[in-house]
């Protein structure tokens, strides 16, 4: 796995197939987003047949039809319970499309990960164990000078 993300043989830009996993994930997460408006209508009509059955029932009760009453309770409840299935389906759509952000998130940083080590490696492979010694011997023999100027 780790082998594919930070070494393995890679594509070259542009060439087919690169792209297409991200264009699924961005089509996927347009759809959630399009499914996720639809049910949320549907639930704003669940909603309103709910109240619209609870009202007919209270006026039945006031006309004493009580027969009548109790079916539109009964047709309320239908809704109540129809509603809670809408409810769940846009918790899973909602979940499914943090899932998908999520994974787009970590692509990306996997992928600065990757460029950092390489630009890494390609900094320790230009830097020499010379160039460091020397820079090192200088900054020790400007300390020693700034000690002794300190001194005196």
């Amino acid at each position: 796995m780790f082998k594919k993300l930070f070494g393995g043989p890679q594509k070259a830009p542009g060439a087919p197939g690169t792209s297409q996993a991200a264009n699924q994930t961005i089509n996927a997460m347009q759809s959630l987003g399009e499914r996720e408006e639809q049910l949320e209508k549907k639930k704003l009509l669940l909603e309103k047949r709910m109240n619209d059955e609870m009202e007919k029932a209270r006026e039945f009760t006031r006309q004493k039809k009580k027969s009548q009453a109790l079916m539109c309770l009964k047709k309320k409840k239908m809704f109540e319970q129809q509603l809670e299935r809408m409810d769940a389906l846009i918790s899973r759509v909602m979940e499914q499309g943090s899932m998908l952000e999520e994974q787009q998130t970590t692509i990306g940083v996997l992928s600065s990960m990757q460029d950092a080590a390489k630009a890494q490696k390609k900094t320790m492979q230009e830097m020499k164990i010379e160039n460091i010694d020397s820079t090192l011997e200088e900054i020790q023999e400007v300390g020693e000078q700034m000690r002794v100027i300190n001194e005196a």
